[in-house]
């Protein structure tokens, strides 16, 4: 069960309280560990790492999308060029391997799951789902039980506001989350299946808008808390994991623009073009009217969402010309840089200047600055940004040129938690065999499915980039653990596909929102 950016800074005094029944159960009686994630910390690409056990570098995605659409260095007008979808993940998924191995699977709610694949039991995709689609689902038999089922809430924010209307973000948080149970349950009572997966997505939109409420994240978690003792008490499992794709923490605040900030160092070079020139003002325009007055930011986020001024960025850079340029999630060097021989002392500079990069109010920009190979190995590891700088929380990273390196964010002012910086998790791990009450440290986000199919009596993949987490269990259990090699069926070529343009603009919006571009 996922509890989508779950992290123990929120979680862990309710886990050892009575406050959640269920997880306070699960975690004294189980085994626990900070789940190690990738950078981006993004939803579709830390599940499509969960589910497959393989790294970015393997799957090649980034970000949001896969490396192939990264010639550009930021999003185009309706975001990047192709989502990361099912199709775009070339590796088995593990409820693929363990349908294909006689195991009869549920899986709801998963991110990167749409379109759905054939599995031995059921799929219903998760997020990144267009909210349009009614091919959501397989088989076509659930039908009846999806009467009214939405894969995630239509609430409309209030664009440019202060706040929000949370009471009713929350009423139909649960609405969704209810409705999703009442399915599940419903299903389960007539399908006989053997290993089932869910996800709460809520808890990471309820973040976004409530971190700073802990009283509002305590009792929506209470409610989260009673429908997974409702799946419990239905689906009667040997062994539950909980878990989540990355941490969280406080929203941003102020605006560093990287761009800008390469340019200066005579890095990158601006456009000149007239359209070039045209974005450069008009984003200076925009911020500048924003700063000044709140209708006019709600006019302009407004017209945003049509054309999205952020998604020009790209037209403001000469990327031809320049030697190093940046996106909102990583830094990229030219081809003729790459095959200078200065090339890596260079990169170690850059990195070494960014990490020494202090605002006007003296507070460290980033955290912490990656060389790729530091993150990602495999075979698309050339077309990963060169550097990943990782910013400190309350910074933003933009790509858009500016006529000062730093500034306040003033979009989206509704939003007071995100999880740029985090990519921890959460992982707890309770059932037979499992040791008590003990912290493991931590663990990678890969190596929860080769520990599930190690559950199920099935030996992973050599190849496979996760581990089996065997300190978690006795001795007793792993001395008498007999694995099965897996098998794997003719699986039938899937069609890689893109959105549909109304598909894209849809998710776009949703993504918009929520501050991710």
């Amino acid at each position: 069960m996922g509890l989508d950016g779950g992290t123990f800074k929120k979680l862990r005094p309710w886990l050892t309280g009575n406050d959640l029944p269920l997880l306070s159960k699960l975690y004294s009686g189980g085994c626990h560990a900070k789940l190690r994630g990738f950078f981006p910390t993004l939803s579709p690409l830390e599940w499509a790492c969960f589910y497959t056990g393989e790294s970015p570098g393997k799957l090649g995605l980034f970000a949001l999308s896969h490396v192939e659409d990264l010639k550009q260095p930021m999003v185009l007008k309706y975001g990047p060029k192709r989502l990361i979808d099912a199709t775009s993940v070339e590796a088995m998924s593990l409820w693929k391997i363990l349908g294909d191995n006689g195991v009869r699977v549920g899986v709801v709610n998963i991110p990167a799951t749409y379109p759905p694949e054939k599995v031995n039991g059921f799929l219903i995709s998760g997020y990144l789902t267009p909210p349009s689609a009614s091919d959501f689902y397989y088989p076509q038999s659930l039908e009846p039980y999806l009467q009214g089922y939405r894969v995630e809430t239509e609430f409309e924010y209030t664009m440019g506001s202060a706040s929000i209307e949370t009471g009713r973000l929350l009423a139909d948080l649960r609405a969704v989350a209810e409705c999703r149970n009442k399915a599940i349950i419903s299903i389960l009572e007539h399908e006989r299946i053997n290993f089932l997966a869910v996800n709460f997505k809520e808890v990471d939109t309820l973040q976004h808008v409530f971190w700073n409420d802990d009283s509002a994240l305590l009792k929506f978690m209470k409610f989260v808390d009673q429908l997974m003792s409702n799946l419990v008490e239905v689906f009667r499992p040997s062994h539950i994991i909980i878990m989540s794709d990355h941490g969280f923490h406080e929203a941003a605040s102020e605006c560093f623009y990287i761009n800008t900030w390469l340019r200066d160092k005579g890095m990158l070079r601006k456009a000149e073009n007239l359209r070039g020139r045209f974005w450069s003002v008009a984003y200076r325009v925009a911020i500048w009217l924003s700063e000044k007055s709140s209708f006019a930011r709600r006019l302009i986020e407004a017209r945003a969402r049509q054309s999205s001024v952020s998604g020009y960025a790209s037209s403001q850079v000469d990327v031809e010309k320049s030697e190093v340029y940046a996106s909102q999630w990583g830094i990229f060097f030219s081809q003729q840089l790459r095959a200078k021989k200065e090339y890596e002392e260079y990169r170690k500079k850059l990195a070494q200047d960014l990490i020494s990069l202090r605002s006007p109010r003296g507070s460290t920009v980033f955290d912490a600055v990656y060389m790729r190979e530091e993150l990602y190995q495999g075979p698309y590891l050339e077309r990963f940004p060169d550097l990943i700088p990782i910013p400190s929380p309350g910074f933003h990273v933009d790509p858009n040129m500016f006529h000062r390196i730093f500034g306040k964010k003033v979009d989206r002012p509704y939003l007071t938690g995100t999880h740029t910086s985090d990519a921890d998790g959460i992982f707890i791990l309770q059932g037979h065999g499992v040791k008590a009450g003990i912290d493991l440290g931590t663990v990678k986000l890969t190596d929860i499915a080769p520990t599930t199919l190690y559950l199920y009596g099935l030996r992973p993949s050599p190849s496979i980039d996760g581990r089996v987490i065997e300190e978690a269990f006795t001795s007793e259990f792993t001395s008498t653990r007999q694995l099965k090699k897996t098998v794997a069926s003719d699986e039938e070529e899937r069609e890689r596909r893109v959105y549909s343009p109304e598909e894209q603009e849809e998710i776009t919006e949703h993504l918009r929102r929520l501050g991710y571009i």
